[in-house]
């Protein structure tokens, strides 16, 4: 009787995009669903250890016969698995797995190679980059009212809890005005 060692599951999200990005398109319909099911027998790195049998037993519980080997050998070939080896010990990291997950308190099971370490510095900066211009160009879409400030009568306004108040004489006051009454500056 063999004992297989447990791989513990996570919860993952999977990308709308995942659906139409044209390299899992072409993949297998089988190994399409082993490369989502290997998403949550990974750590928070998207790396898993090589073990095909817990992997089959974890993805495919119900089918004996499946052989998880073409599957990897698959996504290796499609550049989606990256495999490495620590200390004699082989594992797989999933590519795009840190673009797709975010993760608040990650927890990292596996050893990473060096090459592995240094691409995923990569990828972090790369997305740390393009939040920084998604957000610069997202500010920069901002209607220019937004920059402006309400004034009644050459006095500032502030809106809260849904009404108008007006500062006068170092006073908030209830705006009673019309709405169109407000100019902005």
């Amino acid at each position: 009787m063999v004992i297989l060692e447990k791989i513990m599951p996570r919860k993952r999200q999977l990308d709308p995009s995942f659906w139409t990005n044209g390299e899992v398109a072409s993949l297998k319909d089988k190994t399409k669903l082993f490369y989502m099911g290997s998403w949550n027998f990974a750590d928070d790195h998207g790396v898993f250890p090589d073990k095909p049998k817990e992997l089959r037993v974890s993805i495919f519980p119900y089918n004996p016969q499946v052989k998880v080997e073409k599957y990897i050998e698959e996504l290796v070939a499609a550049e989606k698995l990256i495999p490495y080896e620590v200390d004699g010990k082989k594992f797989y990291w999933i590519k795009n797995f840190i673009k797709h997950q975010k993760i608040d308190y990650p927890t990292y099971k596996y050893p990473l190679s060096e090459s592995i370490r240094r691409e995923i510095a990569k990828v972090r900066q790369e997305l740390a980059t393009n939040r920084v211009e998604k957000s610069r160009v997202e500010k920069s879409k901002e209607p220019s009212f937004k920059k402006l400030k309400p004034y009644f009568k050459g006095n500032e306004m502030r809106k809260s809890f849904g009404k108008w108040w007006v500062l006068e004489k170092g006073d908030w006051l209830e705006f009673a005005g019309l709405e169109s009454e407000i100019t902005w500056q």
